[in-house]
């Protein structure tokens, strides 16, 4: 009935409902009033019929609303659901794939014995590049020379103007202008064929590494990676192999012998980076950290060959005092230099000579200014040293080690120039930089003439020329 009151009071067109019942006539005339009423009742009942016809058309199209409401509902909710966890499940199913290959990958090399046995150690943060450190472009003046015509020319003797040095497919040649003359050939093997110049062989064709004059100037002492030390009359031109990787005095074989220098009276000290990798692997040897390294000495009266010092992490370029009453030494892997006393009551005792350098010295030579001069041929790069940061991590270098090998390892080493002058008591006075490594990308040794610096390099195929400015 609330549909219908509603339907009268709104006066709908559609049902011709009365809206006043209708006026008697005064008249009484029964029988028009009699037909009016039964016509009246036959409308009324029509619309009444009409009525509950619409009344049902209301409430099924209501019905209907109400199912396209609930079926909307179920779209809205149901539907989407569905989808999300349709995409859920396709995640769950890629993340779990990728998990399982890493997770494959990983117990894969976890089986394999790796070629390294990484130690572990920590070294301070590396200095802030201010100051004297404060990065320039000093380097980026420098002249590259002979640019292609000698590949690794990690250490460099001068004498009566001639430089001379070795190169990566193990000759030592001798610049003269713009000559460049070979003075002997280290090659273990006769055959002329083998493409020299290749990390793989390297063994086979030598690679002349420290050089250094003796107080005369007359002979040429040279470190040749592999087989040992050498002395060369340039004079009369005969060589001598005063000490071999495989010496018997020595313990373990020499693997990597690297640097040295001659006192007055002949006595060469000289460093053997390693008793387990050789130089073409230098790259294994800094991931591994480990501490196998010696400096030996080799005595021109007994012709014999000594172990010095044993347990050092990557000993590299060694230089004598001026009194040649200690030798320095780097240390390469713990970015530092110690000193090891030769004379004196602290003779054999050794010390820290400079800590936490901005990179990993190469070669240590004497300035002209009475100090030292250090190539770093890897920086600590500010602020971020993946080298410091892998320090203490020893699992993670064993796993770089087994999937990467070394020469690409030394590849990928950021480029940087880099080096400092040392005054006496082992404080640095100056640095030069190249920043980009665009035309010094990285320096072995520094030979210091009083008018120019010469720079090797054993990644390099030039020798860089720094003019000194009076």
């Amino acid at each position: 009935m609330m549909l219908l009151d509603w339907i009268l009071k709104n006066r709908s067109k559609r049902w011709k409902v009365p809206l006043k019942p209708p006026k008697l006539s005064d008249t009484n005339s029964n029988e028009e009033d009699k037909n009016h009423l039964k016509e009246d009742e036959k409308q009324l009942k029509e619309n009444k019929k009409q009525l509950e016809e619409d009344s049902r058309q209301v409430e099924e199209e209501q019905k209907q609303l109400d199912e396209d409401k609930k079926q909307l509902k179920d779209k809205k909710q149901l539907k989407p659901l569905k989808s999300h966890q349709t995409r859920r499940s396709k995640c769950n199913i890629v993340l779990e794939i990728v998990v399982v290959f890493i997770g494959s990958i990983l117990m894969f090399f976890g089986f394999i014995q790796g070629p390294l046995q990484p130690a572990s150690f920590k070294l301070p943060a590396p200095p802030k590049f201010e100051g004297v450190l404060a990065a320039n472009t000093k380097l980026q003046e420098a002249t590259n020379i002979f640019q292609g015509r000698v590949f690794g020319p990690e250490s460099i003797a001068i004498k009566d103007g001639v430089l001379y040095t070795g190169i990566d497919d193990g000759r030592l040649v001798a610049i003269n202008g713009t000559e460049v003359n070979t003075i002997a050939s280290f090659h273990a093997s006769n055959d002329e064929s083998i493409p020299c110049g290749i990390p793989a062989i390297e063994h086979l064709c030598g690679h002349p590494l420290g050089l250094r004059f003796d107080k005369s100037g007359s002979s040429l002492y040279i470190i040749e990676a592999y087989s040992g030390l050498y002395k060369i009359n340039l004079t009369s031109g005969t060589a001598q192999h005063l000490s071999k990787y495989n010496d018997q005095y020595i313990g373990e074989h020499m693997q990597f012998v690297n640097d040295l220098d001659v006192t007055s009276e002949g006595v060469v000290y000289f460093s053997d980076s390693s008793s387990q990798w050789h130089r073409r692997d230098y790259a294994y040897l800094g991931v591994e950290g480990s501490a196998t390294g010696r400096i030996f000495k080799y005595n021109p009266s007994t012709d014999r060959t000594e172990v010095v010092l044993d347990d050092l992490a990557f000993p590299n370029g060694v230089q004598l005092s001026p009194n040649e009453d200690f030798l320095l030494f780097c240390e390469t892997t713990y970015a530092r230099i110690n000193l090891l006393f030769l004379k004196g009551t602290m003779k054999g005792q050794v010390v820290s000579f400079v800590e936490n350098l901005p990179g990993l010295p190469d070669n240590i030579r004497a300035s002209s200014n009475g100090g030292y001069w250090v190539g770093f041929s890897v920086v600590r790069k500010q602020p971020f040293s993946l080298f410091d940061f892998l320090s203490d991590k020893p699992w993670v270098r064993s796993y770089i080690s087994k999937i990467i090998p070394p020469d690409v390892i030394s590849r990928y080493m950021p480029k940087y120039g880099l080096i400092v002058e040392l005054d006496q008591l082992g404080n640095i006075k100056q640095s030069l930089h190249d920043p980009s490594g665009e035309v010094v990308p990285g320096c072995s040794e520094v030979l210091d003439t009083g008018d120019a610096l010469y720079l090797g390099s054993h990644n390099n195929p030039f020798i860089a020329k720094v003019t000194l400015k009076k």
